[in-house]
């Protein structure tokens, strides 16, 4: 999946500049996570069996959180915007930040954002905006319905998110 490939290429690259550019900063984070919208269904766990787009994009690589469209979003923690990719339209759009201990969160299904690449966010701060209904700004071509898709990376890897959320 094209996302998934950018996610990684971005992270490693941000990783870099963050040595050698306000990298204390980060490090006197901490590594727990709030969650960024109000906690509410799990409808897709990770690697949940029963995603419906397994067989075409593979693996769920992270949960995904009923919300309502146009949900205020928040950052899980601390860290550094690696990447927006929004444009307006219906394409898939997304936010990721990067943290402390070697972990990056990924905000999918993004209708609005209100950050910009390589901004410092405290945990708590607006992003953006969630979306994910069908055929809506940011949703992209696999949703079936209001929510928000979050990731978390280890490395680089993903990992369940519960691990890291209260």
């Amino acid at each position: 999946m094209q996302a998934e490939a950018e996610v990684a290429s971005i992270e490693k690259l941000i990783r870099q500049k963050m040595a050698a550019k306000d990298k204390a900063k980060l490090e006197n984070g901490s590594s727990e996570m709030a969650w960024p919208v109000t906690k509410n269904t799990i409808t897709t766990g990770f690697h949940d069996p029963d995603y419906p787009y397994r067989k075409i994009i593979g693996e769920h690589p992270a949960i995904d959180v009923r919300a309502a469209q146009g949900s205020t979003l928040r950052a899980a923690a601390d860290g550094y915007v690696a990447r927006v990719k929004f444009d307006g339209t219906t394409s898939y759009a997304y936010i990721m930040i990067i943290h402390n201990d070697g972990l990056s969160t990924v905000y999918g299904h993004v209708s609005a954002v209100s950050v910009t690449a390589e901004q410092y966010v405290k945990q708590g701060d607006v992003i953006g905006r969630t979306g994910g209904y069908p055929r809506s700004i940011g949703a992209g071509a696999f949703t079936t319905g209001a929510h928000l898709h979050f990731e978390v990376r280890k490395n680089g890897i993903p990992v369940n998110p519960l691990n890291y959320l209260p």
